[in-house]
């Protein structure tokens, strides 16, 4: 597996084996869902051998989908430019910035050596929000990876992760309204699709 060079990516990171709170809400629990995450990022690690690119984005794409709460993320990395945006124009961010996170996972997690996901802490934030702490471990090196859920309709989803100490909403948030600022909406949607390309290998890094 790549190592992880947080900046560079897009809604990466994942984790296993979570054991705290058993906070219901619409059948499931936040343990549930990060556990989902991690058992397919595990599997697609497991098979990359076998499995070329297309394969393990299939794999991902309703895991990724189901856990992260896209619309929440989009309103906070777009800042005060989402509400200038009209329906088509949220759809189609979101629709575009869902793949590219699905993207992200794909490329990282193309081979596996024997990394686990392991369990540390959780703890229940404001607003009914629950922070999970987790952490990868290698052979020769440890990654803590935070995340935060919120309980919407159906399920708990995620709506921020911190790598290593780096807010992965706060980077996003300062490129996003960055391109937003010089190169409008289109422009933001092209810079994103380019990344889509980039991570399927369409594109030269």
């Amino acid at each position: 597996m790549k190592k992880f060079i947080f900046p560079k990516f897009s809604l990466l990171l994942l984790f296993l084996g979570i054991q705290g709170f058993q906070i219901s809400h619409a059948g499931t629990t936040p343990k549930a869902v990060i556990n989902e995450l991690h058992q397919a990022l595990i599997q697609v690690m497991k098979k990359s051998e076998d499995q070329d690119y297309d394969s393990r984005y299939k794999t991902l794409e309703p895991v990724v989908t189901d856990s992260f709460d896209f619309e929440t993320i989009g309103r906070v990395v777009l800042g005060r430019f989402w509400k200038k945006l009209d329906d088509q124009q949220k759809s189609e961010f979101l629709d575009v910035f869902s793949q590219l996170s699905i993207a992200t996972y794909t490329a990282q997690f193309d081979s596996f050596s024997g990394e686990f996901f392991e369990y540390l802490s959780d703890k229940e934030l404001k607003k009914g929000r629950i922070l999970v702490k987790t952490q990868l471990v290698s052979d020769d090196h440890v990654v803590p990876f935070n995340y935060v859920l919120q309980p919407g309709p159906d399920r708990w989803r995620i709506i921020g992760i911190t790598v290593d100490g780096v807010s992965d909403l706060s980077l996003k948030r300062s490129d996003y309204t960055t391109i937003m600022k010089l190169d409008g909406f289109d422009g933001l949607i092209s810079k994103l699709q380019e990344k889509i390309e980039i991570s399927s290998g369409n594109l030269l890094r």
